[in-house]
């Protein structure tokens, strides 16, 4: 089987460019994909996906930083999966994908030979060689995690330096954001939905449209509420 995971940070981002991507990959890809914030450690699409992982099956991220936003657990996740026989494939960071360690790792095998020296030496090599080649994959997990704290800071300084500038810091009391996608998606639940009239039930709506069912149900209360 190939399994794709997709990840958001934050409810405000977009997890239809990962979706895409993913889909680019192989049309035929089964997508696990949610919602997950710092504040929670909770996630039960990805835990839900680990569970179902058989060795043979191909995992995909859109990058490396979807699978973990800390280098130390991502590092120990990437070779507790390769140790299952877990394919791992990154569409942004295909230089760390398990198919090219491996492939590295075999490429750089020498035989022993009849003499305990020679054959010490050589065992050192291997050993140096499986070295860099894991550093490759800390330095990707590593870089994910700088630049999600670089993110972070980016956000703090800029949240200051509005508030310190007088500006209004997030929405205003009692006035409900509003996008494109969000109206485009109401808009959907209210012609196929069945709590409207339509023919769609809820997981049938949540399936063909991708919607997140926290994101499905607060829609509906909104129709209701505007209605």
């Amino acid at each position: 089987m190939m399994y794709g995971y997709a990840r958001i940070s934050r409810k405000t981002q977009n997890i239809e460019r990962q979706v895409k991507n993913l889909q680019g990959y192989n049309e035929k890809i089964v997508i696990h994909q949610e919602a997950y914030t710092g504040t929670s450690i909770a996630r039960p699409e990805w835990s839900k996906l680990q569970k179902k992982l058989k060795a043979g099956d191909t995992l995909v991220f859109d990058s490396v930083s979807r699978m973990s936003r800390n280098s130390k657990e991502g590092i120990k996740k990437y070779f507790h999966l390769l140790e299952k026989e877990i394919e791992l494939v990154f569409l942004k960071e295909p230089h760390i994908n398990t198919e090219v360690y491996q492939k590295a790792i075999e490429a750089n095998k020498l035989d022993n030979t009849d003499n305990k020296v020679v054959n010490a030496v050589l065992e050192g090599v291997k050993k140096a060689l499986d070295i860099l080649a894991r550093q490759q994959i800390e330095i990707a997990f590593n870089q994910a995690e700088k630049e999600v704290q670089d993110l972070r800071e980016r956000t703090r300084e800029g949240l200051r330096e509005a508030k310190a500038a007088g500006k209004q810091i997030g929405g205003l009391p009692g006035v409900k954001r509003r996008s494109k996608r969000g109206e485009d998606l109401k808009e959907k639940i209210r012609k196929h939905s069945r709590a409207f009239g339509g023919s769609m039930t809820d997981s049938e709506f949540i399936e063909a449209y991708k919607c997140g069912k926290s994101t499905f149900i607060k829609y509906k209360r909104e129709i209701r509420e505007e209605a």
